[in-house]
């Protein structure tokens, strides 16, 4: 090899910095069932057209097969949204790495401290929508990437990268079409946060809605029974809290809205409708009828007055992986963070992500990224040490599991 990467990655650790600021800054806001994440995904194929490499730029529902998978979750736009991916030939003879990672984002509302797209850094930490889930993630990537490159690096094996889009909001089909469209891989690493820890297995979930409808709808004048959906409601809001109680994964309840508040500023009947909503989360092992039975349990444990309650599926269902703590894979990346000084014993992730896409078709894939707090809020960060941390974990991991010749 031309130059030692490690050496390499310590002389160009701003430009990591400045590719994940570059990315923060270009708003690639998820709004089911379209998106805007066209700019940043161009400049990603920019990034990879610098290395020599040429990507594959291609929308979703554009790959043969992808609509009609059972995976495939309908109702989602793809103009102006495309995957992108790009392969670095190893030699032959060696096993393929895969560095995958979205790039949309939850929409930003409201004001941020550091604000939504500016990029600011400050005491380690690079401020932004996206900065922490996962354009970090994404960033190390591809600058573990730029570095084998640049170095020169004789690989054994091909080191594959891709970014997709619409993975927000229960998405998965950006993934699912770019592992259909190939290649494949003998292993994959999702840079989504986990604060440098290797995680072998994931939570997955499912949102719903409930609706409640009959309540009386109207002010009581006559002493007779006043059957309110904000009432039953509640009752299954209690419930659902109290099914929560050592379960090992959480029931988050997003929503509650019942009543109307009238133009002079109060309500004056008993509500005849309203809607609770939850974001449902389920350890490996657990299946969607399983889920959806627990579910259906605790909203019908409560008295409810006559009021009818329907569940309305608002996401698709995440299935949580697990391909185990022994794979090959879980124990080189271990190898490659040990060697940076980070020794974390693999893990179980604490969130729902695409992993489980990659594990239904066949690729084994370990969830490890960056630290930092406050994903999905005003003052999400990424920690900067932790980028850097991370892509030279990745460099070593791609020495180890793809070898070098």
């Amino acid at each position: 090899m031309a130059r030692d990467p490690l050496e390499w990655l310590d002389a160009h650790a701003d430009d990591l910095v400045g590719l994940a600021r570059e990315l923060v800054r270009l708003p690639s806001e998820n709004r089911p069932p379209r998106g805007d994440e066209a700019a940043c995904q161009a400049a990603v194929a920019a990034h990879l057209r610098g290395l020599g490499l040429e990507p594959d730029v291609f929308r979703p529902d554009a790959v043969a097969g992808a609509s009609e998978h059972e995976l495939w979750w309908p109702g989602r736009e793809y103009v102006g949204r495309e995957c992108v991916t790009a392969r670095l030939e190893g030699r032959g003879g060696g096993r393929s790495l895969l560095l995958t990672g979205h790039v949309d984002v939850v929409p930003a509302l409201g004001a941020a401290p550091h604000g939504f797209y500016e990029g600011a850094v400050a005491d380690g930490r690079l401020y932004g929508r996206g900065a922490l889930d996962m354009k970090g993630g994404v960033a190390a990537a591809l600058h573990a990437l730029r570095c084998l490159v640049e170095c020169e690096v004789a690989l054994a094996g091909d080191v594959l990268v891709e970014t997709v889009v619409d993975e927000e909001f229960g998405g998965a089909n950006g993934t699912l079409a770019c592992r259909l469209r190939g290649p494949q891989a003998d292993a994959a690493v999702l840079t989504e946060p986990t604060g440098l820890v290797p995680c072998h297995a994931t939570r997955g979930g499912i949102q719903y809605r409930i609706h409640a409808s009959g309540g009386l709808g109207a002010m009581p004048l006559d002493g007779g029974p006043t059957p309110s959906a904000l009432v039953v409601l509640a009752r299954v809001a209690v419930a659902l809290d109290a099914a929560e109680r050592g379960r090992g994964a959480p029931l988050i309840q997003m929503l509650l809205r019942s009543g109307e508040e009238l133009p002079w500023g109060t309500g004056e009947s008993v509500p005849a409708d309203g809607v609770l909503e939850l974001w449902a989360e389920i350890l490996p092992g657990t299946t969607r009828e399983a889920i959806d039975a627990e579910l259906r349990a605790a909203a019908g444990s409560v008295e409810t007055d006559g009021i009818a309650l329907r569940f309305e599926q608002r996401t698709r269902f995440l299935e949580a992986p697990d391909i185990g703590a022994d794979r090959p894979v879980v124990a080189a990346l271990g190898r490659a963070l040990a060697a940076e000084g980070n020794v974390s014993p693999p893990a179980l992730a604490p969130y729902a992500c695409d992993a489980f896409v990659l594990d239904r078709l066949g690729v084994p894939t370990v969830v490890c990224g960056p630290g930092g707090a406050d994903a999905h809020a005003p003052g999400e960060h990424v920690l900067v040490g932790d980028l850097q941390v991370l892509a030279r974990a990745l460099v070593r991991l791609a020495l180890d599991w793809c070898g070098t010749r």
